[in-house]
């Protein structure tokens, strides 16, 4: 890589950054975990559409905390080796800590919401009939 001239090594550099960033920068899509419909046999459609609303609610609010990617500092260097010395940069990204927890606390919620709507198409609740489910998004 020696023979390399500079500025092929700053473009293999940014190719390679680029590179890291976009492959880090993407997240699965959440999967809705399974919620039995059974647990809510028992509700009307009144009650129905209040324990949506209430879901719909808790996962509006979990969304909007802290989903997005930050960065947590770039750094440029220098660094020498077997080839010579060559000029570093280092990109920190990172998420929130409690991102794990988010993602599983928005699939339980995804998941009693795709139970509710089916106990509701059970139950032929006017008011939520045309809502769809996540997995049918």
């Amino acid at each position: 890589m020696s023979d390399y001239p500079i500025k092929k090594r700053l473009s293999i550099l940014v190719s390679l950054t680029t590179l890291l960033l976009t492959s880090c920068a993407s997240t699965a899509p959440i999967t809705p975990q399974y919620v039995s419909s059974a647990q809510y046999n028992d509700y009307d459609c009144l009650k129905l559409t209040l324990e949506y609303q209430r879901v719909a609610n808790y996962i509006k609010r979990n969304k909007k905390q802290g989903m997005d990617f930050t960065t947590s500092g770039i750094g440029f260097g220098l660094s020498g080796g077997r080839h010579g010395i060559y000029p570093t940069v280092q990109i920190g990204v990172a998420k929130g800590r409690d991102d794990s927890y988010q993602r599983e606390e928005l699939a339980r919620l995804f998941g009693e919401h795709d139970a509710i709507l089916q106990s509701a198409r059970f139950k032929q609740c006017d008011k939520l009939k045309n809502i769809k489910l996540f997995s049918e998004r």
